[in-house]
């Protein structure tokens, strides 16, 4: 079978030789990979993490390569390529199979983007037929709840089929400063319309839609949820990220259409309990030596219902091991990308 071999540079060599020295430390360590493994290599300080990575994953990834040098750690690069690539979340010595889907073949629609709001609604305070989110500001994502802000005054007659048609309580963001939000994907009680995220709507029918959206936003805010999200990302300027609507149609997500009654409501009632908490800033989340209490609890509580079975201790314990590592790669990222601005 094909395979192809990812080179992340993560310190550069500051001579020629030092290069020369380092591509030959990579070539050798690529021989002795297998598919799936991964290495990091030395030279006179220079540093790479090599990938070799089957051909059949590079198909299935093909709309973002991106995954396989998202950040510069091995150990996160196995962990996301086994969730997407086989659905499987490993944590605390217990493995977790879950269904997966990409977003669009679960949503009935994804919209507006940021242009079609601006052409159909004006943001008013008096009150109209169209609540709005308005606005993409730090306050507004600090937790997975969020109320409408605004009202959107009509600019012209299609803003009516456009509510109509799009308003939706899970919204996701059309961009992500990685050092400063809080939550990823936002839910809000009643169908909105925002100039700053995107708003979806489930395929799922009667009853069960309210249970499946609090599942999915609880899922795109847990651990593995931010991950996926962080790794399917495509660069636009360092620890910004721009998302386009097509980004968040091909990403991998719970298919909680796939899911049981039972475990939606169980993981409904894991949003609930947590929708209204606030989130520290994401790096801080993650901090192993003072953890964000919130983020901690959404996991446990998240991967307990997803897999009853689990041992509650050895989970929490290897949480706080796969904080470490994120908490080093965003540190290690956005401290550099605000040196290169």
């Amino acid at each position: 079978p094909s395979e192809t071999v990812f080179v992340n540079l993560v310190r550069k060599p500051g001579t020629a030789l030092e290069a020369l020295t380092l591509a030959w430390e990579v070539k050798r360590a690529a021989r002795g990979l297998r598919a799936g493994e991964a290495r990091v290599v030395e030279a006179h300080g220079s540093r790479a993490l090599v990938l070799k990575v089957e051909g059949r994953r590079l198909l299935e990834s093909v709309d973002n390569w991106n995954r396989f040098v998202a950040v510069p750690d091995a150990e996160l690069i196995g962990i996301v390529d086994r969730l997407l690539g086989e659905g499987e979340i490993s944590v605390g010595g217990v493995h977790t199979s879950i269904p997966l889907a990409r977003l669009n073949d679960i949503a009935l629609n994804i919209g507006i983007d940021r242009h079609q709001f601006h052409d159909n609604f004006a943001p008013s305070t008096t009150k109209t037929p169209y609540p709005l989110v308005y606005g993409g500001g730090e306050d507004l994502r600090e937790r997975m709840l969020v109320e409408p802000n605004s009202y959107g005054a009509p600019r012209g007659r299609g803003a009516r089929r456009l509510f109509e048609g799009y308003s939706a309580r899970v919204l996701v963001p059309d961009r992500i400063w990685w050092d400063t939000t809080h939550a990823i994907a936002l839910y809000s009680r009643e169908p909105v319309l925002s100039n700053m995220f995107y708003t979806v709507r489930l395929g799922v029918d009667g009853g069960l839609r309210m249970l499946a959206e609090k599942a999915l936003v609880l899922w795109l805010n847990t651990v593995w949820g931010v991950l996926t999200v962080l790794f399917s990302r495509q660069e636009t300027r360092g620890r910004w990220t721009s998302l386009k609507m097509t980004q968040w149609r091909l990403l991998p997500v719970l298919d909680v259409t796939r899911l049981d009654k039972d475990t939606l409501k169980r993981l409904a009632e894991v949003f609930d309990e947590h929708a209204g908490k606030r989130l520290a800033r994401l790096p801080q989340q993650f901090n192993p030596r003072k953890p964000d209490p919130t983020r901690l609890k959404l996991d446990l509580d998240a991967i307990k219902t997803l897999n009853p079975s689990i041992d509650e201790a050895k989970t929490r314990k290897a949480l706080l091991h796969l904080y470490k590592h994120i908490y080093k790669a965003l540190t290690t990222w956005t401290a550099s990308s605000q040196e290169a601005v």
